[in-house]
C-alpha cells in the first residue's frame, strides 16, 4: 500500500510539554504505527498555543522520523466542533478547511487523551477539550481509536455520559490498567488491554561520566513535594521529610543516588518542576559528592536511557518508572495515583509499588525500610523484569 493509503492522526499527545512521560506517550504511540505500517505517514493534531505547524523528530531504528504537528487553540476546536455540527445537520459532508482536511486525510485517528485525561477528576474543562477531538473525528466519519491508556474515573453524572457517548463509538478501545473495565462492561464498550506505550519508546544513548555501578536513580515528583496542584493540596505535607530520609539511608548504605527528573525545564522552571525540587534536596546534602542530579534539558528518549544504566530506579512520576521497567532495571513506584499498580501488574511487579497516599511523619521510617528492603531483593525483581520483557510482545493491532 502506498503512504496515503496508511496516513494517520494522533490526538492527544504532546512532543512540547516539559512531561516527557507525555512526550514518551506521543513517541510510544508513533512507534506502535511505524511497527506495524514503515511507509506510514503521521500527523499529530495538538489542542495548545503554537504555529499552524511545525515537526518533530524522533529516534527509531537508527533513523530520524518525521512527524508534522498542527496546533490550534482549544476556541477554535469548539468554534469549530459547533461549526461541523451545525453543517452537517444541514447535509453537508465535505469541509474543506485545513482543520477538517487534516482528519478527513486520515485513513484512522488515533487518540491517546494524554494518557490519562479521559476522565473528569481533573475538571470539567480538561473532560471537554478530550472529548470534542474525538467527536469532531467522528463528525467527520473517521474511525476512532483509543490508543492504550487510564479511562475514567468518572466522579459526576455528566461526566460519565460524556465519556461514555464517546467511547460507544469508538472503533477500538485499548486500556492499559484494569481500573475502566466495570465502566466499560457496564455501557458494553469491548476493550483489550495493553501495556503503556511508552513501553515501545526506544532509548537515545547520552554520554555518562563517572556513573557508580550501584547508583540508584530517584526521580522526586514536583507536584507532590510543592504541593501546587490543587488536588494535591495538603495530601503529601510528609514527602519532603521523606525524600530526605530516603537519600540518607540509601547513601548510608553505599547507594549513590541520582536524582532524574521526568516533568521539567533546566531554562524555564513551571510550577510542579522536579528539576526544581531535586535541586532544593540536593543542598540538602551540601557538597557529598555521592549524589548528583540530571540538571540538562534531555529528551524522553535520553531519560529512558539513563534511567536504563541505573543499578536501581525509584520514581514518583510513573512515565519515569516505565523507563525503568520496560529496561529490566528493578524500579519501585512511589505512587501518588491508581494508575500505578495497573503500570506495574503488567509487568507482574504490582508488589513494587509503594502507595504515598497515607504518608505521614510518623510512617516515613517503615516506608524507607519496606524500600530498602526490595532494594536487597534487586537481583530476584532484575531476573523477574528480564523474563516478562523477554516474553512475547503483543501490541496492539492498528
Amino acid at each position: 500500500m502506498s503512504s496515503q493509503q496508511h496516513r494517520f492522526l494522533l490526538l492527544g499527545v504532546s512532543y512540547n510539554s516539559d512531561n516527557r512521560g507525555v512526550n514518551a506517550l506521543g513517541i510510544g504511540a508513533a512507534t506502535l504505527l511505524y511497527k506495524q505500517y514503515e511507509d506510514c505517514k503521521i500527523d499529530v493534531l495538538c489542542v495548545e498555543n503554537g504555529p499552524w505547524k511545525s515537526d518533530y523528530k524522533f529516534e527509531y531504528n537508527g533513523a530520524t522520523k518525521n512527524i508534522d504537528v498542527y496546533y490550534i487553540r482549544f476556541r477554535t476546536l469548539l468554534t469549530h466542533v459547533l461549526r461541523v455540527r451545525a453543517l452537517s445537520l444541514f447535509g453537508k459532508k465535505d469541509f474543506d478547511d485545513p482543520i477538517s482536511q487534516l482528519i478527513l486525510g486520515a485513513r484512522t485517528v488515533y487518540n491517546v487523551n494524554e494518557g490519562d485525561s479521559f476522565s473528569d477528576i481533573y475538571g470539567f474543562r480538561r473532560q471537554i477539550r478530550h472529548v470534542l477531538d474525538s467527536y469532531l473525528a467522528l463528525l467527520l466519519r473517521k474511525p476512532l481509536v483509543f490508543l492504550p491508556q487510564t479511562i475514567g474515573p468518572f466522579k459526576t453524572p455528566t461526566g460519565k455520559s460524556l465519556g461514555s457517548f464517546i467511547l460507544k463509538r469508538c472503533k477500538n478501545v485499548f486500556v492499559r490498567d484494569t481500573k475502566a473495565i466495570s465502566l466499560l462492561d457496564e455501557i458494553d464498550v469491548k476493550y483489550q488491554l495493553f501495556r503503556d506505550m511508552a513501553v515501545v519508546m526506544q532509548p537515545k544513548k547520552v554520554e555518562l561520566a563517572g556513573l557508580s555501578p550501584k547508583t540508584v536513580g530517584l526521580n522526586i515528583n514536583g507536584l507532590m513535594y510543592f504541593g501546587s496542584y490543587a488536588a494535591m493540596a495538603g495530601a503529601y505535607s510528609s514527602y519532603k521529610q521523606f525524600v530526605h530520609k530516603l537519600i540518607s539511608e540509601l547513601l548510608k548504605n553505599g547507594y549513590p543516588v541520582l536524582l532524574i527528573p521526568h516533568t521539567y525545564n533546566a531554562d524555564s522552571p513551571n510550577t510542579e518542576d522536579d528539576l526544581v525540587a531535586s535541586n532544593q534536596i540536593l543542598k540538602e546534602f551540601g557538597n557529598d559528592k555521592s549524589i548528583s542530579v540530571i540538571d540538562k534539558n534531555y529528551s524522553a528518549q535520553e531519560l529512558k536511557y539513563i534511567v536504563s544504566q541505573c543499578y536501581f530506579f525509584m520514581g514518583s512520576r510513573m512515565h519515569s518508572c516505565i523507563a525503568g521497567l520496560s529496561s529490566s532495571v528493578p524500579t519501585i513506584g512511589l505512587a501518588y495515583s491508581y494508575k500505578f499498580e495497573g503500570t506495574f501488574a503488567n509487568f507482574g511487579q504490582q508488589s513494587r509499588v509503594i502507595n504515598l497516599s497515607s504518608l505521614s511523619s510518623e510512617n516515613i521510617d517503615a516506608t524507607v525500610n519496606q524500600i530498602l528492603t526490595l532494594v536487597g531483593q534487586r537481583d530476584q525483581i532484575q531476573s523477574e523484569l528480564a523474563t516478562s520483557n523477554a516474553g512475547e510482545k503483543n501490541y496492539p493491532i492498528l
